[in-house]
């Protein structure tokens, strides 16, 4: 959790779709709308996009969603925070379902929800570590991962590498996004 509660998220995001979808799937469509953000947030994607998501499992029926913190700038918010019963362009621009979005402060629980499948201490139950994909499936966007870097070289916090998958948002997304509308296709 030190490395998502080093960054000032400001977006809290629940996405869903309206169809059934692989974790595969999922990674490719939460990837383009990844991008869209960085793009829409005049955000380079490699270098100062950050974003953290978490895949889960939904209490009722058991479907795949995300949740994701996102670091965007002040000028973006109006993408996904609108006043009144507008509907946010970041809604539109994910198109596959519902969309719950909404700032996030200094020191907001939202940072440990995101991260409560990895660490006991938050709170995660054998029920809540059930929802997540094996409990460890959080995809980070490469600046989280030089921030940990930085952040473990700079103040020797950590001995080792994290445990468990940590996918970023890279070429290896795109080549199985390929992969994935092949397979659709044939």
């Amino acid at each position: 959790m030190f490395v998502l509660s080093a960054i000032p998220w400001n977006v809290f995001c629940t996405l869903t779709s309206n169809r059934e979808g692989s974790r595969n799937i999922w990674g490719a469509w939460v990837d383009s709308w990844a991008r869209w953000v960085a793009r829409a947030s005049r955000l380079n994607f490699r270098s100062n996009f950050f974003a953290a998501v978490r895949f889960e499992r939904g209490e009722v029926g058991g479907r795949l969603h995300a949740h994701a913190l996102l670091r965007i700038p002040k000028f973006a918010l109006g993408f996904f925070l609108v006043p009144g019963r507008g509907v946010p362009v970041a809604h539109k621009r994910w198109g596959r379902g519902l969309t719950r979005f909404r700032r996030v402060l200094d020191s907001e629980p939202a940072i440990a929800y995101l991260d409560k499948l990895l660490q006991t201490e938050h709170g995660a139950d054998a029920y809540e570590r059930g929802k997540s994909d094996a409990a460890r499936d959080m995809v980070l966007s490469e600046a989280v991962i030089s921030r940990a870097v930085l952040q473990q070289s700079d103040t020797c916090a950590m001995d080792a590498a994290p445990e468990g998958p940590v996918a970023t948002l890279t070429e290896k997304t795109l080549s199985q996004r390929a992969r994935e509308r092949r397979d659709i296709g044939s």
